[in-house]
């Protein structure tokens, strides 16, 4: 998921990619299998810190979408085409009272 969000569709595949590229770094230069055992290690440690974060991102876009969805602004914000809740909530925070506004 994280891949698919960095890659911003810039490649068709981006798993089959990123696949390629963990061969050929494998094959360009042999670690030790200490070192190798190592960086497997950090890896996974960082993997998983990779995981725990987007779940954490996940938890709080849904903590935001539902704080917001009942503000009027966002039905109207999340009306356009393009803009998701995400991005509205933004607006809104960006904005604040819209009121200040005269138009």
């Amino acid at each position: 998921m994280l891949l698919v969000f960095l890659s911003r569709g810039r490649f068709k595949n981006p798993e089959k990619l990123a696949k390629t590229i963990q061969k050929v770094i494998r094959s360009s230069y042999r670690l030790t299998p200490t070192l190798e055992t190592s960086v497997d290690i950090v890896m996974a440690t960082l993997v998983g810190q990779i995981r725990s974060l987007e779940a954490s991102i996940k938890q709080l876009e849904k903590g935001i979408e539902q704080i917001v969805k009942a503000l009027l602004e966002y039905q109207c914000l999340t009306s356009i085409p393009g803009v998701g809740p995400v991005y509205a909530a933004g607006l809104i925070a960006e904005i604040g009272q819209i009121q200040r506004f005269e138009n």
